[in-house]
């Protein structure tokens, strides 16, 4: 009994993992799929950046990340 309940979750968190996986990867290219065919999405802007580390006194202020 103890087996199978072991079973149902480690079932249940691969589905969750790979559902929540899944998500991520079709809306990355949801993204890219807009940002190379930009003229068929007039509607909207899209602006693309980054944002670099800063430093006073050799010390980070901002990591790149953050």
């Amino acid at each position: 009994m103890r087996t199978t309940w072991l079973n149902l979750l480690l079932a249940a968190t691969l589905v969750l993992f790979t559902g929540s996986a899944s998500a991520g990867e079709t809306r990355a290219r949801q993204i890219l799929d807009r940002f190379e065919h930009a003229n068929q999405w007039r509607d909207h802007v899209m602006v693309a950046a980054h944002r670099a580390g800063s430093m006073q006194a050799r010390k980070t202020l901002y990591a790149e990340n953050s």
